[in-house]
């Protein structure tokens, strides 16, 4: 305290004969009411946390402080805080992507490169469709809740206030729409796209912090945690409620992903991502877009391709086709017609000789397969089977993609049986999804079998004692079947059990182990 005074002492006495004051100059800048000059050593304003300013009684106009829990230098102006600067953190997920891309209406937008991922830096603001249909732009508060359509409207129904920095709100209607609501190479994000991006961020308890804007000049004060260290660059566009009206500006966004009208969103208080849930299709979110990944890649590694277009060939190149008993030609998951096969859960099924199956399904241990499948409630069984002996005597044995096939029901599980339940290996989707909905199921048959349910790894592992994934003795004539399962006797007599009942599209098999950006592809395509 006495050093404090005298220091106090010394500016009086120096204030006092001098208009102009110099720390470390004797010939102060005569502009200057104040000049430090130093070659060694910095300016240090005083170090405050939000709640130690929040606490200062009636701040001037111009006063200035570094807040410690935003990282921010900030000054009071306009009767609130405002940041001058804040700092961000090494951006090691993120390489800017110096992109810009525009829409079909013309809005350019940067980009930005955040670990595999390419993200648009600003929400989408386009009134049209990608092949040029007009998107209906919805004002009445009345009409909202009741249309069944795409729709788009600013917030507040005020674009001059809220368009240029916050972009549109779409209702799920558009963000689902077949057209495309994403410019060309471009899609609106899945469910599974959203999470890895949280992930990568260090997960969604923190992941909020990083991917808003800094500072309070759009988000309401504190705009806890926010570094944008991400590039992310979220704003708080707020929403249009089901019922019509506007809120939450200022303090929260919310973004659409692809999957069942299922959303994530900041808040100006959190430094977490703070929702995963399932919205209703008259909301009004903002959306961001993700870029396609570059699909290339998947033919590498091809060995047999059933897109089920009219017919169960393997288009692949190497003619592995099936055979079809009883499965029937239906609509795929983009309402196609002809272009997936429906099976009955009853006697349906499409084999593939076992000549070509041990090909495809045999003892490779770095394989993928990736296949689309919609079920019926009363579906419960396996979806793909292939089975092999391990000895003379054809000890019985298989390996199978299974659908709920063990507790909980409904659970997509992938399990590998030889027929003794002391080597039984069962993979499980980590949600239980008790839905008639198309999902996209991956497994990665490795050392390590992975299974993804769209696009999302499952870490839920009934057993895994083990079992080698090398089977070099393959049933003699066992084929591949989809829609069954393949079984056989001592005497190795192959039968059928367990049918499947909903639908099938898309299966592919590759003879290694796909990357996660491919698995991202095949998720949201």
């Amino acid at each position: 305290m006495k050093f404090l005074s005298f220091l106090f002492l010394i500016f009086c006495s120096l204030f006092s004969y001098s208009q102009n004051v110099g720390i470390g100059t004797n010939t102060p800048d005569s502009s200057a009411a104040l000049e430090i000059k130093s070659s060694s050593q910095g300016f240090l304003p005083p170090r405050l946390t939000t709640t130690q300013r929040n606490a200062i009684t009636n701040p001037a106009i111009g006063l200035q402080i570094y807040n410690t829990t935003s990282d921010c230098l900030e000054i009071f102006a306009k009767e609130r805080w405002q940041s001058i600067y804040c700092a961000t953190a090494a951006p090691t997920p993120t390489n800017t992507d110096t992109t810009i891309i525009t829409d079909i209406d013309g809005n350019a937008y940067s980009t930005v490169k955040i670990c595999n991922q390419t993200w648009t830096a600003k929400n989408l603001n386009v009134s049209h469709y990608r092949n040029g249909d007009i998107i209906p732009q919805v004002t009445d508060p009345a009409i909202w809740p009741t249309i069944t359509t795409g729709a788009w409207c600013w917030y507040d129904n005020d674009s001059t206030n809220y368009g240029a920095n916050y972009g549109k709100l779409y209702n799920w209607y558009a963000v689902n729409d077949p057209r495309g609501l994403a410019p060309e190479g471009w899609h609106v994000p899945s469910d599974g796209e959203w999470t890895i991006l949280t992930n990568c961020l260090g997960g969604s308890s923190v992941a909020g912090g990083k991917m808003k804007e800094t500072g309070t000049n759009f988000w309401a004060s504190p705009n806890t945690g926010a570094t944008n260290s991400s590039g992310f660059s979220a704003l708080p566009a707020g929403l249009r409620h089901y019922p019509g009206s506007f809120e939450a500006v200022g303090t929260k966004v919310y973004f659409w992903s692809s999957a069942n009208y299922i959303y994530r969103g900041l808040d100006y208080d959190l430094n977490s991502v703070t929702y995963r849930n399932d919205g209703n299709y008259n909301y009004g979110f903002s959306v961001r877009c993700i870029k396609d990944p570059i699909p290339g890649s998947l033919t590498n590694g091809l060995v047999a391709y059933y897109p089920f277009n009219g017919n169960a060939y393997d288009v692949s190149g190497y003619g592995n086709n099936g055979n079809v008993y009883g499965a029937s030609l239906t609509t795929d998951r983009f309402e196609n017609n002809a272009n997936a096969y429906s099976f009955d859960g009853i006697n349906d099924l499409i084999s593939i000789a076992h000549s070509n199956a041990q090909l495809i399904f045999g003892a490779n241990q770095n394989s993928t397969i990736s296949l689309w499948v919609k079920k019926s409630n009363n579906s419960d069984v396996d979806v793909i089977s292939k089975g092999w002996h391990t000895d003379a005597g054809c000890t019985v044995g298989n390996q199978y993609l299974g659908l709920g096939y063990a507790n909980p029901p409904n659970a997509y599980n992938f399990m590998l049986y030889d027929g003794d339940l002391s080597h039984l290996n069962n993979w499980r989707t980590n949600s239980n999804p008790n839905d008639t909905l198309w999902h996209n199921l991956i497994i990665i048959r490795a050392a390590q079998p992975k299974f993804y349910l769209d696009g999302i790894e499952s870490t839920n592992i009934i057993s895994n004692l083990g079992y080698n994934l090398d089977h070099n003795y393959f049933l003699t004539n066992s084929p591949l079947t989809i829609g069954a399962r393949n079984n056989h006797d001592n005497n190795c007599n192959v039968y059928y059990n367990y049918y499947f009942a909903g639908k099938i599209d898309d299966i592919r098999f590759y003879n290694r182990a796909l990357t996660q950006e491919e698995i991202t592809y095949l998720a949201t395509h």
